[in-house]
């Protein structure tokens, strides 16, 4: 509930970059004006005192900004491809929904504020996070993927109706 708005920023770049199809120049400018924005929303909050209510959608806007890039820049898709970013994109859901239990029953079992301590409850937490995420992807996430095919993947007339009014209007 709290997070709508990062929600809604990646919800209308997909709407924006599937329906109107911009070219790599007004993507990359786009991009620019949402991140220069953001930049200056943490700036506006840091001195007015207002950052900790707008840095989460500022970071937001700011990630909104570089994700827009990376569908035009050939370095940050290579870079974003790499295997191990790939894969966590792919288990990323249930990392979500886990890593804070998991976080806190690695807490409870390695309680302490040395550096060992908590270099040990990073490790912790990273291999129970993705290996659960993991196991839950072959186990859950997968299987259930493949029913797919069963459903028609033909939007429902209002949801056309409503790409196709968007894609007539300018942006």
């Amino acid at each position: 509930v709290c997070r709508f708005d990062a929600i809604a920023m990646g919800s209308l770049l997909a709407l924006w970059v599937a329906t109107r199809k911009p070219d790599r120049g007004r993507v990359i400018r786009q991009a620019q004006i949402v991140i220069a924005a953001a930049i200056c929303g943490e700036v506006l909050g840091f001195f007015t005192g207002t950052r900790h209510y707008l840095h989460v959608t500022m970071m937001s806007a700011m990630f909104t900004g570089i994700l827009a890039l990376s569908l035009e820049s050939k370095v940050l898709i290579k870079a974003l491809s790499i295997p191990p970013l790939r894969y966590t994109g792919k288990v990323s859901y249930c990392l979500y929904l886990s890593h804070m239990i998991i976080s806190l029953l690695a807490l409870q079992l390695t309680p302490g504020s040395s550096g060992s301590a908590r270099a040990l409850r990073i490790g912790m937490i990273l291999a129970a996070s993705y290996g659960f995420a993991t196991l839950s992807w072959y186990l859950f996430e997968r299987p259930i993927l493949t029913l797919k095919r069963y459903f028609s993947s033909k939007a429902p007339m209002h949801e056309r109706a409503f790409a196709e009014s968007l894609s007539s209007e300018q942006m």
